[in-house]
């Protein structure tokens, strides 16, 4: 049928970073004949494109940027920037970013305002249906902190224990912090953990089946995302899913300043914190307001206006 196949190319051409073999290529388009091809990340939307171009077909391309593909990977290869730039050139080609900071980015590199919309991530049914309520008392006035994310530099999980370990030498016994997630950063966070004395207030959860989210951040009273821009690759959050699942829960955020996370937050109140990137002693301080000031009631009417504009 001649509609969008973004689901049918992906299994057709597989996951890997680069595009199959021509000729199969060829052969899907044939076959199905698409109005529209929807590429996910730049790195298979503008290696397609030049195939198009090569072979002289008008089929067009929406080109749905995710972040590497935009803030870090034009940086580091000449090759795929330039291939980036060209593709923008084509008549029929049009680019999605998932927040305005990265449309920015990609327009930074060259690409016509006019060629790229923003189209948010939508949150999964499951945190619009769930009852933000929150229980308002906290065992022997103990800040139950939860990060989630893949263990990975730029996710600055090493900020974040730093300023764990900042409010517990200043307020022994005051904070805990679990960590959900998993990634090549793991052994370097444990033995931080070891060398900060931090073992008997932090757990690592490792991965969990996403369905499994609303359930541990419940048990929760704040979710701290504290996102870096990484001094070499420039990578950074460019949307933050977990942000958004927190506050649909029903738990107040701390962000930093790193990419889309200010604009996913909007603004800060006493259900959200902005503190800035790569700075441990003012998430301290946000952990201590927090720790002192914790918000009353609900979020209902703040997380209405944030996921409505994600819904």
């Amino acid at each position: 049928s001649r509609n969008v196949l973004s689901r049918a190319l992906r299994r057709a051409f597989g996951s890997r970073w680069g595009m199959p073999r021509a000729r199969d290529v060829g052969r899907f388009l044939d076959t199905h004949r698409p109005q529209v091809v929807h590429a996910h990340f730049g790195s298979s939307g503008v290696r397609l494109v030049r195939f198009l171009e090569e072979h002289k077909l008008r089929v067009p391309v929406l080109i749905h940027c995710h972040g590497t593909d935009v803030i870090s990977l034009p940086y580091t290869d000449a090759e795929y920037r330039a291939t980036f730039v060209q593709a923008a050139d084509r008549p029929h080609t049009a680019f999605a970013a998932n927040t305005q900071f990265l449309r920015e980015q990609i327009v930074d590199l060259g690409v016509p305002e006019s060629k790229v919309h923003v189209i948010p991530y939508g949150l999964n049914e499951q945190f619009h249906e769930l009852p933000r309520k929150r229980r308002q008392s906290r065992p022997q006035r103990l800040l139950r902190v939860i990060a989630i994310g893949r263990l990975t530099r730029w996710k600055g999980h090493h900020v974040l224990l730093d300023a764990v370990h900042e409010v517990e030498m200043r307020r022994p016994g005051c904070v805990s912090l679990t960590i959900v997630g998993d990634g090549e950063e793991q052994r370097r966070l444990v033995r931080q953990v070891e060398e900060r004395s931090l073992s008997a207030c932090v757990v690592f959860k490792g991965a969990i089946a996403h369905n499994e989210l609303p359930a541990i951040m419940s048990e929760h009273d704040v979710l701290v995302q504290p996102s870096i821009i990484h001094s070499e690759t420039r990578q950074c959050e460019s949307f933050g899913m977990t942000v958004l699942e927190a506050i649909a829960v029903g738990l107040p955020v701390i962000v930093t300043q790193s990419g889309g996370l200010p604009e996913l937050v909007a603004r800060e109140c006493e259900w959200a914190r902005i503190v800035p990137q790569d700075d441990s002693s003012a998430l301290a301080a946000a952990l201590t307001t927090m720790l002192d000031d914790y918000p009353e009631g609900t979020n209902e009417r703040y997380a209405g206006e944030r996921l409505g504009a994600y819904t």
